[in-house]
């Protein structure tokens, strides 16, 4: 698998959990809201940048006012999933070590009844 190929594949596997990560972020009480980090997208995206080498390799929309981002540095070493807001508002839902790349197995289809 060639590099493109490589972040496509990470871009499509990872989309899927980063919604999920903004579906559990939208429900976040207030109690919990100061663990995570937010700021103006472009602080964030400079801090990341800056920090961990890292850049967007996937982007979704999640509803009409959010969109959420998998940062990823260029060897794997880190990742940070980010959401950002029509306010222009970006928050750090979660981040980590050792991204690996998984194979896409589609799940079998049940038997319809």
């Amino acid at each position: 698998m060639d590099r493109q190929d490589w972040h496509t594949f990470i871009a499509t596997s990872a989309l899927a959990a980063a919604g999920i990560a903004a579906l559990a972020w939208a429900g976040v009480s207030e109690a919990r809201a100061h663990n995570i980090a937010c700021a103006p997208a472009d602080r964030i995206t400079q801090w990341l940048a800056d920090n961990y080498r890292e850049a967007p390799i996937a982007t979704g929309q999640a509803g009409q006012r959010t969109l959420v981002q998998l940062w990823l540095s260029e060897d794997g070493a880190t990742f940070t999933i980010v959401t950002i807001n029509t306010a222009g508002v970006a928050c750090m839902l979660a981040s980590g070590d050792h991204w690996t790349e998984q194979e896409f197995v589609a799940p079998e289809l049940g038997e319809e009844s």
